[in-house]
């Protein structure tokens, strides 16, 4: 056993028996990231849109498990310090990040729409089963993709980050670096679903604001209610994807070029964008800009 710890020493904080907070930081993000490609890979062959559910309210049941007992044994730290204290104030800023995330989607396709590069050719379009169930199956597995990767990247990526990066930098300094530095790792992670090189960007920026949203709160109800809602307008309510045999509110054809109107294309980047101005007006009614230095802390 004390061989065995000695192993361990390097990876644990000085006179502490908790790993460090790097390594807490990165050892459940990549633990679920392999998990949520062996769901993937188990679910292979039940068909779309219900495979989608399957593998995201899989791969959300086993964060939920691993977070609860990560919080719990290795970070000592209660869930409120995730943010989530759960409460009417907490369920309107929940509210608020599917409002500005629903908003800037819809946005994007009218601008493209008022272009003349797409335009809609159906409603409440179902290819493989009948709308209602097919679609509430399709919006369920965005709730479970919300819900894994803003506990794994927001909750305990950048908490522990920003707690790991105290050791060179104050309290609100830590937070912003450990945010900007999540936020680039999340739109790396989705390069092989960026088309051009500025849609890059759109996945920094849906990882930059939900995080925004977070270390100017405290809070992941924001960025719970923008993840999920900007996964499942682009998806299930105009498959702006183009995903084979799922539903959407609305069909589209687009016309225009992929670069300005495909799926992370410029359009959409710009309006996306966009929400992090929205973000701040957000932050500065209910919760003030300045940085919260809970994040993170011990």
């Amino acid at each position: 056993m004390s061989t065995a710890l000695s192993r361990l020493r390097p990876l644990r904080q000085t006179g502490s028996t908790r790993l460090r907070a790097g390594w807490r930081a990165l050892l459940p993000v990549v633990a679920l990231l392999v998990a949520a490609s062996l769901v993937g890979a188990a679910a292979r062959g039940v068909p779309m849109p219900y495979r989608a559910t399957v593998v995201q309210l899989g791969a959300a049941a086993l964060t939920v498990v691993v977070f609860v007992g990560w919080a719990r044994y290795v970070d000592h730290r209660p869930l409120a310090a995730y943010g989530l204290r759960v409460d009417r104030s907490w369920m309107m800023d929940l509210a608020a990040g599917a409002v500005v995330a629903t908003s800037v989607v819809t946005r994007r396709v009218a601008t493209a729409a008022a272009l003349g590069w797409v335009e809609v050719t159906g409603v409440a379009v179902s290819p493989s089963d009948s709308f209602v169930p097919a679609f509430g199956a399709f919006l369920l597995a965005w709730v479970g993709v919300a819900v894994w990767e803003e506990l794994a990247f927001r909750g305990l990526f950048l908490t522990n980050a920003a707690e790991g990066f105290r050791k060179w930098l104050d309290g609100r300094a830590a937070v912003l670096v450990a945010w900007v530095v999540v936020s680039v790792v999340f739109g790396v992670l989705h390069l092989q679903q960026a088309q051009t090189p500025a849609s890059l960007l759109l996945w920094i920026a849906v990882g930059a604001v939900p995080g925004l949203a977070y270390v100017l709160s405290g809070e992941l109800a924001f960025a719970l209610g923008f993840h999920f809602a900007v996964d499942a307008t682009l998806n299930a309510g105009f498959n702006l994807g183009g995903a084979d045999g799922v539903p959407s509110l609305f069909a589209l054809a687009q016309t225009g070029p992929e670069a300005m109107v495909g799926p992370t294309g410029y359009v959409t980047v710009a309006w996306l964008l966009l929400a992090v101005p929205l973000t701040l007006a957000w932050a500065a009614a209910r919760h003030g800009l300045a940085v919260d230095d809970r994040v993170g802390a011990r």
